[in-house]
């Protein structure tokens, strides 16, 4: 049970990015970490990625595919599958709050297949609190998506795939804010994702993939309030090279980028006037075009919205997996390093278990000791 941190998460959902800009007024040096309103859709949700520094656009396809990049659903081996996931979130706060995963796919023929994604995210047994501070009832405050993917296959390597999500957030068990009863927010979105794929067969073959996903692509939501808050609209993009050795030994190392396609906070002075940048009280859509040239220290801001991950895996035959990779944020945009490891082992014929754990590099922070833990089968 946790006081004073769901609410905290609360008001930052319900205030608009103009709201957001008086409270919290960005001067420059002191960083402009953007917010956004269900963030648990951008959460790495299975232990393979998670220890490849959350790299999944470019790598080779799996169960999980469709979060990462749904193209990658119709080059997967197998007729169908299913997979379950489960990752604590901040569990040096509260280790209440998780996130778990189902993920499935069906194959209808040889170049087209389906996929699905439940993702529920929990953030524990909670304690409201007033604007004054006063204790105001005892919630469970949640946040689910349901997704449905299609992934086509054209020619030997080259594939495109959708996804359609419907999004469900209930902070607030119906509370009052601000003297407004608020509601559970819900929209939909959509992801739009690319992959290539190709093997070289030389005497120890050469594989090389690129991938690129943009998703949630959306409405903004509302929770029954004046103000929406953006959907955490997101681009991702990357290369993986991997080789064969002997039949039996495969290393792959790839890296990825990510962008947030949300406005960037102005600088404004202490009348809320901007001073510099671009007012973020905006569409959507406008908003996603906006996100590449709206950061107030022109390009070389908008070069420090990008996060890196760099990651390697190796395997040996179908038997065992074992990975690594980094998470790199600037110390401007969340001042991240995370260093993941993990493990992929082959537990049954078709039955797979992933673990991975993550530790970040930077003090005093939050996100650290994480572990997540994902089973696959693939028939």
């Amino acid at each position: 049970m946790k006081l004073g941190f769901v609410y905290y998460l609360i008001l930052f959902s319900f205030l608009n990015l103009k709201g957001q800009n008086i409270s919290n007024q960005y001067f420059e040096g002191n960083g402009n970490v953007v917010s956004t309103a269900v963030p648990f859709l951008l959460f790495n949700p299975d232990a393979r990625s998670n220890s490849l520094g959350g790299s999944g656009v470019s790598t080779e396809p799996d169960i999980f595919s469709s979060h990462w990049n749904s193209a990658k659903l119709s080059q997967i081996e197998g007729d169908y599958g299913i997979g379950l996931s489960y990752l604590p979130w901040l569990k040096s706060i509260d280790p209440n709050i998780y996130l778990t995963t189902i993920n499935g796919f069906k194959r209808l023929d040889r170049r087209t297949c389906l996929g699905f994604g439940v993702y529920y995210f929990s953030l524990g047994q909670t304690i409201f609190k007033d604007e004054s501070g006063n204790q105001n009832g005892v919630g469970y405050p949640n946040e689910f998506s349901l997704e449905a993917t299609f992934s086509e296959r054209f020619g030997r390597h080259f594939s495109l795939g959708v996804t359609g999500k419907y999004i469900h957030s209930d902070l607030t068990n119906g509370q009052i804010f601000l003297g407004k009863e608020t509601s559970p927010g819900n929209t939909g979105a959509i992801d739009f994702s690319f992959y290539y794929n190709r093997i070289w067969e030389l005497k120890n073959p050469i594989h090389l993939s690129l991938g690129l996903n943009l998703s949630n692509l959306g409405p903004k939501i509302n929770y029954g309030l004046n103000n929406s808050s953006f959907l955490p609209s997101n681009l991702r993009f990357g290369v993986s090279i991997g080789k064969i050795f002997n039949d039996i030994h495969y290393t792959n190392f790839s890296l990825e980028f990510n962008k947030l396609l949300v406005p960037t906070l102005p600088i404004i002075d202490s009348k809320g006037n901007i001073i510099s940048g671009q007012d973020p009280n905006v569409g959507a859509f406008k908003g996603i075009l906006s996100s590449f040239t709206d950061a107030p220290g022109g390009l070389k801001e908008e070069l420090q919205e990008i996060s890196i991950s760099p990651a390697f895996e190796y395997r040996f035959g179908e038997i065992i997996s074992i990975r690594t990779g980094m998470l790199l944020v600037n110390k401007n945009f969340g001042n991240k390093k995370l260093l993941d490891f993990g493990l992929g082992l082959k537990i049954a014929k078709n039955l797979d278990l992933s673990f991975s754990y993550q530790a970040n590099l930077v003090p005093l922070s939050s996100i650290t000791n994480t572990f997540t833990l994902s089973l696959s089968a693939i028939l």
